[in-house]
Order: structure tokens, then sequence, then C-alpha cells
């Protein structure tokens, strides 16, 4: 199904192969590793579906009201599910190059093209006409072939994995396997179609009459893709699985409910057999609706990431536009005094009668205006905008729940459970919200990147608010790596960085934003894991204006 949802890349090779290794794992459904709730919801919907097998063995088998529009209409909505699940899944195989995907898209397609003659060739469906040469056993020698391909397909899919990951198809190979796949499988359904009925004598009668099944004929060949499908069920959980391999399975277990239901059926239109298809329809809606839903949750998450990544990516170019601006003031006039000293002290030494007591004073104000320059690089360690004060009462809690909402693409993405301890009774501050909320925004960001790695233990994040005398106090903890020992009093300092790709800048900025409200920041390590970031501010504090945040 929705395999592949995003990517963190978009390097293409010519002729429009995708590279590999460039898929983010966490976002495909095929590699995904399910949750907990996930997990619990299925287990749910699996006792559910037992129980509808408990209830069908106890129903007596008698037929009950006969629905002539039932299968036409049951067939209908299988199709229509079927030819989505099969459409999706041929569409990404030019981009996944998976073996294993491009067989569960054939599955899916075979379901849905064969039950087209089913459909017409079940009796009663279509009274008065004639649309192909069926017998009394051709819809059900359908159906037992319907279920055998099928729990095939998902065996390939299930075997395929592994290979996929490491070694996935040449481009070149993709587009003509997957006509092959389309064209064998139309073929495939051709030839099971005319064995069914024309060939419908040669089969073993699984029906007396247009009513009545034969009970052990009826159990034997449902035998064998029952088999089939509780293998494929088994190769699917066989390693740790991923979203899609726990939802294929729970559509497998219903269509082992549907099988076990139909091997203990006698009669159709009995209370058993409508039981059946009803495990049957929850078979084909499972997929298709986690899929639609998968592929829009993951789809409003990147909305958010990328508006989120729109902003940094603005943020960060008003960061070096600041601290270029910044370095040129204050290094202008140390450099300006160089210059100057350099050209006179040229000139001074170039003259016939040099003043060496004159030179050697130029070259100590070249010296000391250079050691000046180094000290103003040195301590530039954010970026600032003069600009006028723009303080404005803030409700520092409401601040902090709107903020937290622009990182919930971020939380999700990463699975980290928020909790948010804030003291209602905290005051409101006069601060630069804007400002403030570059602060948080810095904060959260990196206590989630500081959580991506983790996975012996659960991501949690937590903020908290309280009020402390004449101050606010707000700590943002992790359950992250921590701040090596040696670092929590560097991590403030512009341009140190522990990230690989990190400027340097954000704490920077943030420890500056925090300085010209009055107030102070600082980290320390957590009890058990990762670490907690404290911001004081007073609640009468003066602001002298910082530049643009990153």
């Amino acid at each position: 199904m929705a395999t592949i949802l995003s990517r963190r890349h978009s390097q293409v090779k010519p002729g429009g192969a995708e590279v590999p290794g460039l898929w983010d794992k966490e976002l495909l459904l095929l590699s995904r590793s399910p949750t907990r709730a996930q997990v619990q919801t299925v287990g749910f919907v699996a006792l559910l579906v037992g129980a509808v097998v408990l209830i069908s063995l106890l129903a007596p088998q008698k037929a009950l009201a006969r629905i002539d529009e039932f299968v036409p209409v049951y067939d209908t909505m299988m199709m229509l599910g079927f030819v989505l699940n099969a459409a999706m899944l041929f569409s990404q195989a030019p981009i996944l190059r998976s073996r294993g995907s491009l067989a569960l898209a054939t599955g899916y397609l075979f379901i849905a093209l064969i039950t087209i003659p089913h459909a017409i060739t079940y009796p009663f469906a279509f009274p008065g006409q004639r649309l192909l040469p069926a017998g009394l056993s051709t819809p059900t020698w359908l159906a037992v072939f319907m279920h055998t391909g099928f729990a095939i397909a998902v065996l390939a899919y299930a075997a395929f994995k592994t290979t996929d990951a490491q070694h996935p198809m040449r481009h070149w190979v993709v587009k003509p396997a997957l006509i092959l796949c389309i064209a064998g499988c139309v073929v495939l359904v051709i030839l099971l179609t005319v064995l069914a009925t024309l060939g419908e004598s040669l089969l073993p009668q699984l029906l007396r009459n247009t009513s009545h099944f034969v009970p052990s004929t009826n159990a034997f060949f449902n035998f064998l893709p029952l088999l089939l499908t509780v293998g494929a069920l088994l190769a699917l959980l066989r390693k740790r699985p991923s979203v899609l391999d726990l939802w294929l399975a729970l559509a497998l277990w219903c269509w082992i409910a549907e099988l076990l239901i139909a091997a203990i059926t006698t009669v159709r239109f009995s209370a058993s057999w409508y039981l059946a298809r009803i495990a049957g329809l929850l078979f084909g809606a499972i997929i298709p609706v986690v899929v639609v839903s998968a592929t829009n949750r993951v789809y409003a998450q990147h909305a958010l990431l990328l508006t989120m990544q729109r902003r940094e990516r603005e943020g960060r170019l008003l960061t070096m536009n600041a601290v270029a601006t910044a370095m040129a003031h204050e290094i202008k006039q140390p450099l300006g005094s160089i210059v100057a000293n350099a050209g006179a002290g040229i000139a001074t030494v170039s003259r016939a009668t040099a003043d060496h007591e004159q030179a050697l004073g130029l070259f100590q104000l070249i010296e000391e205006e250079g050691h000046r320059a180094a000290e103003v690089v040195d301590s530039i360690r954010a970026m600032f905008v003069d600009r006028p004060s723009d303080k404005v009462q803030v409700d520092i809690n409401e601040l902090v729940r709107e903020t937290t909402g622009l990182v919930a693409g971020e939380l999700k993405t990463w699975r980290v459970m928020l909790q948010l301890l804030l003291d209602e009774r905290t005051p409101s501050l006069s601060v630069d919200r804007l400002q403030m909320q570059h602060v948080l925004l810095n904060l959260l960001t990196n206590a989630i990147e500081a959580m991506s790695s983790v996975s012996d233990r659960p991501r949690v994040l937590v903020v908290r608010s309280a009020s402390s005398g004449a101050a606010v106090l707000l700590t943002v903890e992790d359950s992250g790596s921590g701040i090596e020992s040696g670092q929590a009093a560097r991590i403030f300092d512009a341009f140190f960085t522990t990230k690989p790709h990190g400027t340097g800048m954000g704490l920077a900025l943030a420890r500056a934003i925090i300085e010209s409200h009055g107030g102070r920041i600082w980290a320390t390590p957590a009890q058990q894991f990762g670490a907690i970031f404290h911001v004081q501010l007073p609640l009468s504090s003066s602001l002298d204006g910082i530049g643009a945040a990153t």
C-alpha cells in the first residue's frame, strides 16, 4: 500500500531512476514500526473477528431470506477496494523498485479481476441472463482460486522483503516487470475462468444444487487456500512487522475467518454464509482505509514540516545577514586603523632618514588593532539587528501551547510524547512575543532532535511553567542523549554546536534574547536521561531590542 509517502532528498539519476538510500524509512508503511496503539487496535479487531467465527459455529445451517442483489453488490465493493490497492502499489513500483510491492499489487489485481466472473456466474445474480456458461460449482471454484492466488502473492511479498531492502530492482527492469505482472495476471484470470466455466465438469462438484454444498468436498477444497493463508500470515509476522505488515496480517486474519466459516457452511444464504461474506468484506476494506488515512496524516505532517523548514531557512538567512552586518560594523574601524597605520609605517621607513621610533610605534598600533579585530570576531555570539521595542503582555502558558502546536508534526514523526505541566497561576509577562516564541521553538526542536536516535526508552518531552518569587520559570526537559561533560558551559557560545550540520547560533541567540529581557537561561542534566533547559524571566523586564531570531 502506501509504501512511499515521503523522501528526504530529491536526487534523481538521469532517466528518472531514484537513487537508493534516500528514502526516510520512518515514514514508509513498508518499514515503519507500528505504534502500541496500532497493535492494540489490530488486536481488538482480531478478537471481534474471532468472536464472529465462534458465533458462526453455533449458528444453525438454515437458509435465511435470499437477497439476489447481495453477491453482485458484495463483489463490486470488493473489486473497487482491490483495484484501489493495486493501483497505489503499481504506481509506486517505479519509485520503490520493490519486488514485494509488485507481487502484492499483482495479488490485489488478481482478486479484483476474478471477482468479475464470480459475480456474473453466481446463481440468482442476473436472473434470466446467461453471461457465461457457468455450472453449479463455477462461482465456488472461482472463490477458491481467488483465495489461493492472493495467499501466494502475500507469501511472495514476505519472501521479497529482505531482498528488496538490500538489492532493489534495477530501474530499467521495473517497467517491463510491471507490464509482465499485469498481463500475466489478466491471462491467468482468463484461464481460470475458462477452467471454472467450460471445464467445470472436470472439477469436483462442490454443490448438490443451487443452495446446498457437498460438505466433505467443500471443506476439503477450502483447506488448501486456508493453509496457504495461515502460512502467509505467519510469514508476515515471522520478523518484526511493519505498519503495512500489521494491517495486512489483520486482513488475512479476516480472510481466514471467512475460509473457516465457508468450510463449515452447508447452505447458501444461511447465517454463517452471510457472516463469511461480511468477514471477506472487512478484509477488502481494511487496507484501503488504513492507507488513505495514513497518507493523509503523513501529508499533513509534511505540510507542517515544510512550513517550519521554510521559516527556519528564512531565519538562518537573516542570521547570516545579521552576523555579516555586525562583523562589518565592528571590524571596520580596527581594519581602517590597521590600513592607515600600515600606510604611514611604509611611508616612514621609505624615507631616506627613517624615524625608527615612529615606525615602531605605528607597528605597535597595527598589532593592537589586529588583536582588537580578533577579539571582535570571538565576541560575536549572535546576530543583532536594532529595532524598536515591541513588548506586549503575553500569557506564557498560552505561548507554550501555541508553540508546541507548531512542532506537532515533528512530535508525531519522531513519536515523541509531549507533557505540558503548566501552572495556570503563572502571571503574564511584558515581552517581545515573536522573540520568545523563537526561543521556545529552538529549545523544543533541539529536544526533539536529541531524542531522534533513542530506541531503548520512551521519547518524552516535558514543558513546565511556574512562578518563583518575582520571576517566571520555564523548563524544557527531554529523554535524549543528554549533554556531554564539559559542554554545558559552551553550548550557549556562538558557533559552538554538537550537530553535524548546526550553525551554532540557535542557543547563542536564545541566550541573547533572554538576557535582553533581564532574564537568564542555563542547562542541567536530567535525573536519568536527557537534559533540562531552564529559562528564568523577571516579572518586570526591560527590552533593549534584539535582532531577528533564527
